[in-house]
């Protein structure tokens, strides 16, 4: 597993992922990689859950 984080509004938000999605991902343009990391996450956030990291914590939204 790994933990991908992604910028929010107030706190970064982060879930679990497949860290064999991540050592395989290799986009070819900027576009490609942001609909890559989004479907990394979205995929994270059903199978895990979605948490904020705070500067000493993770918590549940």
């Amino acid at each position: 597993m790994a933990y991908l984080v992604r910028a929010s509004a107030k706190d970064p938000e982060v879930t679990l992922v497949s860290a064999t999605s991540i050592s395989e991902f290799s986009p070819i343009s900027d576009r490609q990689a942001l609909s890559q990391l989004a479907e990394f996450f979205a995929a994270g956030s059903r199978q895990h859950g979605v948490r904020w990291l705070k500067s000493n914590r993770i918590e549940l939204p």
